[in-house]
This record gives C-alpha cells, structure tokens and sequence, in this order.
C-alpha cells in the first residue's frame, strides 16, 4: 500500500463525496477514483458503497480507516520528530494527554516549559486517558498527563492534582440535591476511564439506579449534552468555566470524590534532560 492511496481514502472517508475531497487532496475527482480503485484491488475488498450521492463506508472500509488514521498520525509524527532534529533541536519532548487537560490544566505549562526551555520542542499529542500509560510504555511519548488509578506495569505514576467533581444539571433545578435524588433525572456518563469507575461507584448508591442516556468519550460533549436538557453529570469542576454554556452545578449533600491527575513516566530508564525539565514546571512555583 502507498501512504498516499492511504490519504486519499481517509480524506473521502471524512468528506463522504469525491467532490468533498478533492480541493482537500488537490486531486481531480477522476484521479482520486482511480487511486481508490487501486486501494481495492490490492486489499481484495470494497472500501465504499454508494447511497444516493455519498459514499459510505463497507465494514473493511471502517476498519481501515480507523486503522488508516493512526497510521497516518504516527507518520506525520515522525516527520514533526525528524524535522524538530533537522532543525538543530537539542531534545524533542513529547507529550501524551487528555483533551481535559489539554484545555484546563497543561496551557500555562507548556507557556512556561517553553519560556525557560526553548532548547527543547514540544510535541504534543491528545490521546485518551486510558491508552496514554500504553503510549508511554511503547516510546511513542515520553510523557502522558491522565486520569488513572493503576498505570500499566513498567509505568511510574506521580500523582500531580486532584480535581474536584460537581453534580451539574440543566439550569432552573433545586440548588442543592442529595444523592439519593439523582435517580430523578437522567444521567450522561464518560464512556469509560477513571471518571467513569468514579462515577459509577457514586450512582450504586441511588436507589433505583439512574437512567443513562449519553456515553461520551470526551467531557466536553457531556457537559454540552447537558446544556441541552438531556441530564446531569458529574464533571470536575474546571469543565464547567463562568463564561461556558448554560448549566447549573448543583450542591450536594454528600462529598464526592476528587478526580486524580497524574505524570506517567517510564520506569527503570535514566529521566532524560527534556522530561526533567518538563517535570520541573509541573511544581507549584514557591
């Protein structure tokens, strides 16, 4: 397979149409036909179905494109990698984290690693909680920022915040709610990680359970589906910022448990001078 025939079929994947595609790939709708009949020929499949004007994904289509995807990330990766070395860098860091992080935690972070380190280029990649300890494990990262309780073997955990979690719901509900209440309204849960087992311990304590309606990979999409009037969820804190969308954090009578953050780091390997420097930035300044 060429990783260009790769490109073409991942960009009709996102598009659903040649005529989608095409400004994108920077190819005539006729070539772009025949590179992907090409990609079939050689894997022995179809990749597409036509329904009406768009094309649709086969079963062997989903499964390479997904496949595709992170093919492709890991070789755009390797050319960020190459030319960060190309250019004279000292260190390449790259950093594993989760979109939460991404967005609450690691900005004024990274603003900092990057004042007192310009020797050392940031490359970060947004990953999921759950396969960062994987990421790191594998050399892909150097460093993951995630919520997880038991890190894969081989991996040292240093626990680096823990955020505090709050019940939100539509606005215009009762300001303060106990527990046992929850059962009243539906739930949007994470669709798996550490929030969720969070979550799920505190939900077994309703009675009756609460009906869920939403699984999310992402917090954001929660708290936006919340917005929406689909229900409540339970989120830290630093998701729901005063200038976001219309949702009301609701009071409740019992404590919830804090979500832990943590630094995942190889064990049993010397800390390089870049991964050092990073987990310098981390410490609260004195």
């Amino acid at each position: 397979m060429e990783l260009d025939d790769l490109r073409v079929f991942v960009e009709v994947a996102r598009h659903g149409t040649l005529t989608g595609a095409s400004p994108a790939l920077h190819l005539s709708q006729p070539a772009i036909t025949r590179r992907l009949q090409s990609l079939e020929r050689r894997l022995g499949v179809r990749l597409f179905s036509r329904v009406g004007r768009r094309l649709q994904l086969t079963d062997a289509g989903i499964q390479l494109a997904e496949r595709a995807q992170s093919l492709l990330g890991e070789v755009s990766q390797i050319k960020a990698i190459m030319a960060a070395f190309g250019a004279g860098a000292r260190g390449l860091l790259s950093i594993g984290a989760s979109v939460t992080a991404c967005l609450y935690l690691l900005p004024p972070i990274f603003r900092l690693f990057r004042e007192r380190h310009p020797e050392f280029p940031l490359l970060v990649r947004n990953d999921r909680s759950a396969r960062l300890g994987d990421l790191v494990q594998e050399g892909r990262i150097d460093v993951g920022v995630a919520s997880v309780l038991a890190p894969p073997e081989g991996i040292r955990l240093i626990p680096w915040q823990e955020l505090e979690l709050a019940l939100i719901r539509p606005p215009g509900g009762p300001e303060r709610v106990r527990l046992s209440a929850l059962a009243e309204m539906p739930v949007v849960l994470p669709s798996a990680g550490t929030l969720r087992t969070l979550t799920e311990a505190i939900l077994a304590r309703c009675e009756p359970a609460p009906r869920v309606v939403a699984e999310c990979d992402s917090l954001e999409v929660a708290r936006e589906l919340v917005a929406a009037g689909f229900g409540q969820a339970i989120l830290p804190r630093v998701c729901v910022p005063p200038n976001g969308p219309a949702v009301q954090i609701a009071q409740l009578a019992e404590p919830l448990p804090a979500l832990p953050v943590a630094v995942l780091v190889r064990r049993g390997r010397p800390t390089s001078p870049p991964v050092a420097a990073f987990l310098n930035a981390l410490k609260p300044v004195e």
